[in-house]
């Protein structure tokens, strides 16, 4: 029972890895092309 219960944790813990991803990937994108153009844009203007 007790392998059984560490198999399902691990199932949680890699789930929740996996949401926290697919949740900061796509801020992670826009933070990588907002950061550059803000520093052009500070720099130029």
């Amino acid at each position: 029972m007790s392998s059984f219960t560490a198999f399902l944790w691990w199932c949680w813990v890699i789930f929740l890895l996996g949401v926290f991803v697919v949740l900061l990937f796509p801020i992670a994108i826009l933070l990588a092309i907002m950061v550059p153009v803000l520093l052009l844009a500070f720099i130029l203007g």
